[in-house]
């Protein structure tokens, strides 16, 4: 085997996952490094951890969640993602209001040892405070508001992941080319578009269809289940 194709084929829920992922998030870039934003590994009972580096945030989301063609990883990701910036606003929230609160029993505690004649001036400070304290609160919760609405226009198009078993069998094969005998494929079959095709047509068996040859492949579903399994061999 050559070095070019790749020795195991790896878990394709994750490989098919971090694609869906990446394709949602490409800005059109030619550039390979604007398509590594993702990194999805295994974590611990049956979970899995989705990182978004240049977030520098990670969320766990449960392997079988991915057999559900019916999910919506990308709204999912969204959620999570808007859940995350919710609770640090809340965070930071809580912060300035205990900020606030210090601010003002320190000056409370200062002021007490000042003369009678200082008290209505010491009141109109702790209100101003107050008032600035509860307008910061008001523009956290618009700002909130704002980014949940952004999110609810960005996931009302319908995005299910299908077959992510299938659709990462299918990415394996068509980033382990060329194979060989390729250079004997039709010159017309040879255009930009998907080669491969990986579609389950039982519950125990994939067909392999590689549009260069018009050819199909049976391959059983246990096959994909094993991560040292060699796809592109």
């Amino acid at each position: 085997m050559e070095d070019r194709y790749p020795a195991e084929l790896g878990d394709a829920l994750i490989v098919g996952a971090r694609a869906k992922l990446e394709q949602a998030a490409w800005n059109g870039s030619k550039d390979d490094s604007e398509f590594s934003r993702f990194h999805v590994q295994d974590a611990s009972d049956g979970m899995l951890t989705i990182m978004d580096l240049p977030q520098e945030i990670q969320f766990l989301l449960p392997r079988t969640r991915l057999l559900d063609q019916n999910l919506d990883l990308i709204a999912w990701y969204h959620s999570e993602l808007e859940d995350c910036k919710r609770k640090d606003a809340e965070y930071d929230l809580a912060s300035i209001s205990e900020s606030d609160a210090e601010l003002l029993t320190s000056q409370s505690s200062t002021d007490s040892d000042m003369p009678p004649l200082e008290s209505v001036s010491d009141s109109d400070n702790e209100e101003e405070c107050a008032d600035e304290s509860a307008a910061m609160a008001r523009f956290i919760r618009e700002v909130i508001q704002e980014n949940a609405r952004i999110f609810i226009r960005r996931v009302m198009a319908p995005r299910q992941i299908g077959d992510l078993l299938g659709k990462g069998a299918s990415l394996i094969l068509e980033v382990s080319q060329p194979y060989p005998g390729d250079e004997r494929a039709p010159y017309d079959a040879r255009r930009e578009r998907p080669r491969f095709n990986v579609e389950q047509v039982s519950h125990n068996c994939y067909v392999v269809a590689d549009e260069y040859f018009h050819e199909l492949s049976v391959l059983p579903l246990e096959y994909l289940r094993v991560p040292t399994f060699s796809l592109a061999c």
